[in-house]
């Protein structure tokens, strides 16, 4: 894994917090996917478990606290993980078996747990199976499952869910459109 740029949480993960103008290559060599959240970083290792790194003011990178690291760490607890996204303050993980875990910051309910509880550990989503992609936005959250439905919950304030007559949703709700 190679990483640049912005280094004030260490984003970065080169155990500093300062700048990379240059790619830099971190200790991760056995990474099969990465992705960048606001100001923090998580990837999936060939083991299936999850690495994170940078700011965690919410708990965003899942380590049971809310304190900012610059150095790689694997999240506890978490693994037949095969992709893994961030948004802006909170994180998902797809499993093996179609499952998806979430957490960090759900103030708009984007952790699809059902309440608007920030999470510093993995939570399993509940009524949420057969998945096979994931996705999140600033303060909002995606699946595809299988068969081509799509479910979405968070913050809809703008619009972004893509449903009418709901501000905030905090579980996955089966979009209108599928296949």
């Amino acid at each position: 894994v190679y990483a640049w740029g912005k280094n004030d949480y260490g984003q970065i993960g080169d155990g500093t917090f300062t700048s990379q103008i240059i790619p830099y290559t971190t200790n991760i060599s056995n990474a099969t996917s990465i992705s960048a959240g606001h100001q923090f970083s998580l990837t999936v290792l060939t083991t299936g478990e999850v690495m994170s790194w940078g700011k965690n003011d919410f708990g965003q990178l899942g380590q049971g606290n809310n304190s900012t690291t610059n150095f790689p760490f694997i999240v506890a607890g978490l693994t037949n993980v095969v992709n893994v996204v961030g948004g802006q303050n909170h994180s998902l993980a797809l499993l093996n078996d179609g499952t998806v875990m979430s957490w960090g910051d759900n103030q708009f309910g984007q952790l699809g747990i059902g309440s608007f509880v920030n999470q510093n550990t993995p939570q399993l989503i509940p009524n949420l199976s057969g998945i096979a992609s994931i996705q999140c936005g600033a303060n909002h959250s995606m699946a595809i499952d299988s068969v081509g439905n799509l479910y979405v919950w968070g913050n809809n304030a703008e619009g972004q869910l893509g449903i009418s007559g709901v501000q905030f949703l905090n579980s996955p709700q089966l979009h209108g459109l599928n296949n």
